[in-house]
């Protein structure tokens, strides 16, 4: 019975900002019919209390490069009582943006991009063809999901929730070891899926090709096992 249910489950973590800070202020929305925001402290914690069990999408949205914003997202499932500690901080990437995808190779930072302007489709509210890209490589990229080994370097996109229903290349600087690497796809409920696609590495530059996610958010690069 939903009505009886006591609200007692909750969400706490902490932000932690691209250059290792932990920022207060950081917007943290707990969503599920509706939306509940809370804000980081002085620490960079946050805390949601008095959930009603059931799935919960989760997303921190704070300041990054340029005063844009980088966010990261995540879902849970909260059982009645249960507090939900996210097992690593929250990432706030570093984001470069906002470019324009015209169908011509486009860089965002470090991040160069090619893909036929007509396959994305952002969300409503931004600006059409509109994305802003970041680069996190090695021990810096949060353990929040699940692949067959840790990722040796995440690639970050802004709007999450961008629909892309072609394929794209993707080329970066990367200092990874060189060789063979599956790459993932991060949906809109935080949830790695794939293989999605390969790359490769030269120990200098990252390069992918055929990469379909059904939704732009992260792209995982994971060293082939």
């Amino acid at each position: 019975d939903a009505d009886a249910d006591p609200a007692t489950a909750a969400v706490t973590g902490t932000a932690v900002a691209y250059d290792g800070t932990t920022p207060a202020g950081v917007e943290v929305q707990v969503c599920d019919l509706v939306c509940y925001s809370v804000e980081t402290d002085a620490t960079g914690a946050f805390v949601k209390t008095g959930l009603k069990a059931g799935s919960y999408k989760v997303d921190a949205i704070g300041p990054s490069i340029d005063g844009d914003y980088g966010q990261i997202r995540a879902h849970v499932e909260l059982e009645v009582g249960e507090e939900f500690a996210f097992p690593a901080a929250f990432f706030m990437p570093k984001v470069y943006g906002p470019e324009a995808m015209t169908g011509d190779p486009v860089t965002v930072g470090d991040v160069t991009i090619t893909a036929d302007a007509d396959s994305f489709a952002v969300p409503f509210g931004y600006d059409e063809n509109l994305y802003w890209a970041g680069v996190v490589q090695g021990p810096d990229i949060p353990p929040l999901w699940e692949t067959p080994a840790a990722p040796a370097v995440a690639v970050s996109f802004l709007p999450m929730a961008t629909t892309v229903s072609a394929s794209f290349d993707i080329l970066f600087q990367s200092d990874v070891p060189a060789g063979t690497y599956q790459v993932y796809s991060v949906d809109d409920h935080g949830v790695a899926e794939g293989p999605v696609g390969t790359a490769s590495a030269d120990g200098t530059v990252m390069s992918a090709t055929g990469v379909q996610p059904a939704f732009l958010t992260w792209l995982l690069f994971v060293p082939a096992v």
